[in-house]
């Protein structure tokens, strides 16, 4: 029997789980919703997320706080697929996705009864010599104080305000020369044209554009994701817009989010490895993360120079750039 997949998430009552045991799976702050998360950020049907054996999609029904996967935000009504460690998020609430059951907690056993202090006495002596302590004191200083009215205290002279200072005596500026007028400012570029729908250029594209999409499961452009319809246009490393049919979109994703990703895997490579930095740099160049991958180059050329793989990378980024 394959493994029931689950979200787990925090609440004010503590931590949750959820196994998908359902074919659908309606999230929502709706108390008709199959799972409900009370939260005010959350729509009253947020998502929709549907198990179909292993695979498990999430679908944004169109909600104004959005919903988010790694930090990149779904386009409504489009599904998309969750992995293993996926972060989902639904206005304030994040769920994190596992494909298999945590084990059950162990049992806590109950604290042993600790017996009552046993009451101690009143120290009646140690508090009648304070009292006693404390009346020869106030007694003396009675004793102490002087016969009659203290003398009054003399009150300093009064003096006279001091008169405020005169304002500089203001000279004339001399009229200077006029400012020169500013240049014209020059025209904005013409637009970049448009190609035809379903057309993929190859390279980079304008760095500018914060989201990433997935088209056909391999390839990557840059696009700004606003609203995805039935189309979506994205710029090209030639400067044109193209058309993109919605339903070749596979994944929505963030390239800052895939930026971190990278500084990640880069961390964790040996000192000496010069093949998986390589192997990075490719995948980098695949996702439109140039300057990422132009580090890995050139990490793997100071390791070994005459790296066929490495210097063939490079002459690859130079001929793009």
């Amino acid at each position: 029997m394959a493994p029931v997949p689950f979200l787990v998430w925090d609440s004010p009552q503590g931590r949750n789980v959820r196994e998908l045991d359902r074919a659908l799976v309606v999230i929502g702050r709706d108390a008709g919703s199959d799972l409900v998360l009370d939260d005010p950020t959350v729509s009253r049907r947020h998502a929709l997320v549907q198990v179909e054996g292993s695979t498990v999609r999430v679908t944004d029904l169109r909600t104004t706080a959005g919903t988010r996967i790694n930090g990149a935000r779904l386009a409504p009504d489009l599904p998309c697929t969750l992995e293993p460690g996926d972060f989902l998020q639904m206005g304030k609430v994040i769920l994190s996705f596992h494909a298999a059951p945590p084990p059950p907690a162990p049992p806590s056993r109950p604290a042993p009864r600790r017996a009552p202090a046993p009451r101690r006495a009143f120290p009646w002596k140690p508090a009648l010599a304070g009292l006693a302590f404390v009346a020869v004191a106030a007694v003396a200083t009675l004793l102490a104080l002087p016969d009659g009215p203290p003398p009054p205290a003399e009150t300093p002279p009064i003096l006279p305000p001091e008169p405020p200072p005169r304002p500089a005596r203001e000279e004339a500026a001399a009229p200077g020369p006029e400012p020169e007028a500013a240049p014209p400012e020059p025209a904005p570029p013409a637009g970049p044209a448009r190609a035809a729908a379903g057309e993929l250029p190859p390279g980079d594209v304008a760095r500018d554009l914060p989201d990433l999409i997935e088209v056909d499961g391999k390839t990557h452009l840059a696009v700004r994701v606003q609203a995805l319809g039935d189309q979506v246009e994205a710029i090209g490393a030639d400067g044109r817009l193209y058309g993109i049919p919605a339903r070749r979109v596979t994944r929505i994703e963030d390239r800052a989010d895939l930026a971190r990703r990278v500084a990640v895997a880069r961390r964790r490579l040996a000192p000496g490895d010069v093949a998986g930095r390589v192997e990075l740099a490719e995948w980098c160049l695949d996702r439109l993360l140039p300057e990422e991958a132009r580090v890995l180059v050139r990490e793997a050329l100071s390791l070994d120079p005459e790296d066929a793989a490495a210097r063939a990378l490079d002459a690859r980024q130079r001929e793009r750039e």
